[in-house]
């Protein structure tokens, strides 16, 4: 398992290399929730997905074959949280 740090801002774009693949994280706040679209070496793999603590990022279990990513925290996810209560993180497909 691997921490990928976040910004506590509304909107970001993160591209991050784990397992010699290239991935790009967007997180958005919408207005009572927060969402994330997800791409694996350009592939988009969930575009638009809501967020829910403690829940994979990637929610079925065919679109993880390369890894899983997921917030923790308690509570609602809340990008003012982010990098204080609230971090990402990176599993990979062999530890799913």
């Amino acid at each position: 398992m691997r921490e990928i740090s976040l910004q506590a801002v509304p909107n970001q774009h993160i591209t991050v290399s784990l397992n010699d693949e290239a991935w790009d994280i967007e997180i958005k706040a919408c207005i009572q929730f927060m969402s994330v679209s997800i791409w694996c070496d350009g592939e988009p793999i969930v575009l638009g997905q809501r967020i829910v603590e403690g829940r994979p990022l990637i929610p079925y279990r065919h679109l993880a074959v390369n890894g899983n990513f997921f917030i923790d925290g308690n509570g609602k996810i809340d990008w003012r949280e982010f990098g204080r209560s609230q971090n990402l993180y990176y599993i990979p497909a062999g530890e799913l």
